[in-house]
């Protein structure tokens, strides 16, 4: 439903050898996360660019991999999907890149470059960030 609106889109991770054997799988979307109650610095806060209290904020939601999937194909799904990102980057702007998550993960996606932010709105889900660093673009 999400993709036929245009919210989302999911990208599957197939095997190489098995075409049609799903591995893992994510999805990526433009979301926002209020700015008042993040638990981060001033300086990370800057670089998030907060309007109106708000920071758009690109998604990846729904990282998965199924079972019996090789390690470190999670990793593999997270690299993929910041890929994508930055291509749409190149396009469209954006600083942050977004998780939510449950507690479990939370220490797995800091060793992918993520920080703890604090929780959504609705207190069951952290969010954690990544900037994209960027670099001054020539006119």
């Amino acid at each position: 439903m999400q993709e036929k609106k245009h919210i989302s889109r999911t990208y599957l991770i197939l095997d190489d050898d098995e075409e049609s054997l799903l591995r893992a799988y994510f999805t990526v979307a433009i979301s926002s996360m209020e700015g008042a109650d993040l638990e981060c610095s001033n300086q990370m806060r800057k670089k998030m660019n907060i309007n109106n209290g708000l920071a758009i904020s690109y998604l990846i939601g729904q990282v998965g991999k199924c079972d019996g999937s090789a390690k470190g194909l999670g990793k593999f799904a997270i690299e993929k999907a910041i890929m994508y990102i930055l291509d749409a980057n190149t396009l469209v702007g954006c600083r942050v890149i977004m998780i939510d998550c449950r507690p479990p993960p939370i220490r797995y996606y800091a060793d992918n470059g993520f920080t703890l932010v604090g929780c959504n709105p609705r207190g069951d889900l952290n969010q954690m960030i990544r900037i994209i660093e960027t670099k001054a673009i020539r006119a």
